[in-house]
Formats: structure tokens, C-alpha cells, sequence
């Protein structure tokens, strides 16, 4: 167990998902004793965790609980914009509204459709495209909208 007295912040991604519940008990009871905060992540409210151990079943309903809703759209447009600019990538207007129109709603999978597009266009030397987005990250696109050519990926001109 982490010496949660020493620790200036105390987190738990996945909470809801801790195979151990007392080994979790024993972490937000040292972390009350000690003063510090505990951030519990989840994918519901921790009220609604369906905790075995009555005092963690307690405690968790005693939480304080804020969702996070899905990044909207012009986060999500600037995150590309912003991934793209780190990597030195210049994707046209259109190729990058393709791209958003596709991924999840997640700054995860625009991170990682990003670095994975920038690594297979180096590697086959090859500008990014509808294409190679198709090769480069089929898991990440969406199904119903992955073969909809309704919008222009811009690999017959740059627009600026």
C-alpha cells in the first residue's frame, strides 16, 4: 500500500473496475486519516459501484461524484489542430474535418489517430489521405462513416 501521507495527491484511474475492494477500502480510509484527497475515477458514480464490503459500499456513496461529459466539437477540432502542429504535420481543412467527423469523441483517439497517421505516412512515405487513414487507423474509425465519400480528404490540392 503507497504511503498516502507522504503523497501529495492520491489517484485511482478505473476505480470501478479494482478487482481488490478491501485493499481500495484501506486506501481512501488511510487517505481520510491522513487529510489528503483521493480522486476516484470511473466510468460511473462511485454511489453506483456495486461494492461487496459494506464500509467501502458506504464510503463511495459518501463520495462526491462529477461527470465529465465528451469533449465538444471545437475542443476537439483544436486538439487535432494541436497534435497535428506538434508533429509538423500540415493536413488540409477538409482531411482534418474527415478525420473528426469519424473518430470517437475522445482526446485519446485523436492523440493516437494522429501519431499513428504521422508514423505510417513517414514509414510508406506517403501524405496523409483518406487511404492511409483507412490502413493506419480502421479501429479508430467509425463504421457507418468510414467508406462515406461525402467529404473531400483534400489529396488533390492543399488548402491553406
Amino acid at each position: 500500500m503507497p504511503d498516502v501521507a507522504a503523497a501529495r495527491r492520491v489517484v485511482v484511474d478505473d476505480a470501478d473496475l479494482c478487482p481488490d475492494e478491501t485493499s481500495l477500502l484501506h486506501l481512501v480510509n488511510s487517505c481520510a486519516e491522513a487529510g489528503r484527497l483521493i480522486l476516484l475515477t470511473g466510468q460511473s458514480a462511485p454511489a453506483r459501484w456495486p461494492a461487496r464490503l459494506p464500509d467501502l459500499s458506504s464510503r463511495l456513496r459518501a463520495t462526491q461524484a462529477v461527470g465529465i461529459d465528451p469533449p465538444e466539437e471545437d475542443l476537439l477540432r483544436a486538439l487535432l489542430g494541436q497534435h497535428l502542429q506538434a508533429r509538423q504535420l500540415a493536413l488540409p481543412k477538409s482531411m482534418q474535418e474527415w478525420l473528426l467527423v469519424r473518430l470517437p469523441r475522445s482526446a485519446a483517439a485523436v492523440q493516437q489517430a494522429v501519431a499513428r497517421l504521422d508514423h505510417d505516412s513517414l514509414a510508406c512515405h506517403q501524405p496523409i489521405t483518406r487511404a492511409l487513414a483507412r490502413a493506419s487507423i480502421p479501429d479508430l474509425l467509425s463504421p457507418e462513416t468510414a467508406d462515406d465519400e461525402s467529404v473531400d480528404d483534400g489529396s488533390m490540392m492543399d488548402e491553406h
